[in-house]
């Protein structure tokens, strides 16, 4: 899967989410090392630091664990998120959904603003 070029969503956030949904579904087991940043990176056709922000995600939602030297691994308890139940208080506390779905408005809105430039539609008429 490649990031479509048409989706809001940053590459970071849809290779994010492929990961994500690959984990819960049982595709990569507790404590499996995930493939090395540069196959990862080969996979989704995207720069490393791509990956690295979307392993940043998965480690912010406790689905992985890194380990310096070792590689990426999937979290023991990954397999309690399945059916959407997530573990611990942080995934209940309402406070944090608000700001998840503020940090998603965002890179939406980031991301229209990113193909408005690129499409040249951002620019004025008039050269200065």
């Amino acid at each position: 899967m490649k990031p479509d070029p048409n989706d809001p969503r940053p590459p970071y956030l849809q290779v994010a989410d492929d990961l994500r949904t690959s984990i819960t579904a049982g595709t990569y087991k507790p404590g499996e090392r995930l493939p090395s940043g540069r196959e990862l990176a080969r996979r989704y056709g995207v720069a490393p630091m791509t990956i690295h922000h979307a392993v940043g995600v998965l480690r912010g939602e406790q689905l992985v664990e890194s380990y310096q030297g070792r590689g990426v691994f999937i979290a023991d308890h990954a397999s309690a998120r399945r059916g959407g139940r997530r573990p611990g208080r942080a995934w209940q506390d309402p406070e944090i959904k608000t700001l998840r779905g503020d940090i998603d408005r965002l890179a939406d809105r980031v991301a229209g603003i990113e193909r408005l430039l690129a499409d040249g539609k951002g620019r004025s008429a008039d050269p200065p």
